[in-house]
């Protein structure tokens, strides 16, 4: 029987046959953080702020040595998953292609890459808007992604993913 990490990553990467990226939606990436912590041993009392690490989670190729897990949500109203960020060891360079490969440009989402950022994300930034981000993804879609080095830890990136709330 699959675990429900190994499901996920089977799910991310059955259908494109892409390095897995951004799970495609908050449903998917909240499967991670269980399996996470089952896997890699931690408690609710080693998981600080939504920190978990250290873990071993396949993403873009590579492996992710920490997750984040940052919720969002108004007062009265129940918290979503928001974003999530992988670290992984390596260069913007290392991973480039496999983000390339994973989050394609489309009629509705655009990707760019820098020297020090890569960014998939909507062609009109106006339809995150309340009116029109219906149309652009469906609740808990994911609507923007980057890669990026992480200046708190030379030597390695995190692969940041935005998801719409409700």
């Amino acid at each position: 029987m699959l675990s429900m990490m190994q499901a996920a990553a089977l799910m991310l990467t059955a259908t494109t046959g892409a390095p897995a990226g951004c799970p495609a939606d908050a449903t998917v990436a909240e499967a991670i953080f269980p399996e996470a912590m089952k896997a890699n041993g931690l408690t609710a009392d080693s998981v600080q702020a939504g920190k978990y690490a250290p873990v071993a989670v396949p993403v873009l190729g590579g492996t992710a040595t920490e997750v984040f897990r940052i919720t969002s949500g108004r007062f009265g109203v129940e918290t979503h998953l928001w974003r999530v960020q992988f670290t992984l060891p390596g260069t913007l360079a290392d991973f480039q292609d496999a983000f390339l490969n994973a989050h394609a440009a489309s009629k509705k989402f655009k990707v760019d890459c820098t020297d020090t950022l890569c960014s998939w994300r909507p062609v009109d930034m106006n339809d995150l808007n309340a009116d029109r981000i219906g149309k652009l993804v469906p609740e808990w879609g994911l609507y923007m992604a980057a890669l990026a080095p992480k200046k708190s830890a030379p030597g390695s990136l995190f692969l940041d993913c935005t998801y719409r709330g409700i």
